[in-house]
């Protein structure tokens, strides 16, 4: 459910006129000022309608994919606290990076959440440990391949706007992080 409304206040946010939406983008000069709303706002604005369709559809799926996994009040109050704290990352750690929009260091948590939960549930050896292990080989090979520049973001960014495979990264660790906490608690 969870996954489902981020999505959804995503398509919301995209339907906003402009100079709304402008006020919600993370910014890290705005932030630094004050405008600390920016820290969650940031993560359901997006450059491009595909980068919203990738973004949103991958958060809603994976979501609901975690739902016997987690409670949602959990997964609810995990999002809630990790997208602050995916702005603040980039905000200490990758400075130069001004401005940052979409779902997708969100998306990556959820992602390495269901690939682990794959992995754990399963027999070693059984299809769908291997199917949890290439769902986490997969996502590590697509960051670390926007890191290195091996190829552009499917979802057709603005010309001059990178990927910010960082804010992957850290979904990651983040997703690392939630699954010990909340996932893999309730299913020892």
């Amino acid at each position: 459910m969870a996954g489902l409304v981020i999505a959804l206040l995503c398509w919301l946010i995209w339907f906003l006129p402009d100079n709304y939406q402008t006020l919600l983008v993370y910014q890290s000069d705005a932030i630094m000022t004050g405008e600390w709303w920016r820290l969650w706002s940031g993560h359901l604005t997006h450059y491009t309608l595909s980068q919203l369709i990738a973004d949103s559809t991958l958060v809603a799926l994976l979501g609901f994919v975690l739902k016997p996994f987690i409670r949602p009040r959990q997964l609810t109050a995990a999002i809630i606290a990790v997208l602050p704290l995916l702005s603040l990352l980039l905000l200490w750690l990758v400075p130069e990076i001004n401005i940052y929009r979409g779902a997708s260091g969100l998306a990556a948590m959820l992602w390495l959440m269901v690939g682990l939960q794959l992995i754990t549930s399963a027999d070693v050896g059984s299809s769908l440990f291997w199917i949890g292990l290439l769902f986490i080989l997969l996502l590590v090979a697509k960051v670390a391949g926007e890191a290195l520049a091996l190829f552009s973001a499917i979802s057709d960014l603005p010309a001059g706007i990178v990927v910010a495979w960082q804010v992957h990264l850290f979904g990651m660790v983040m997703g690392l992080i939630v699954y010990l906490l909340c996932v893999r608690k309730q299913s020892v």
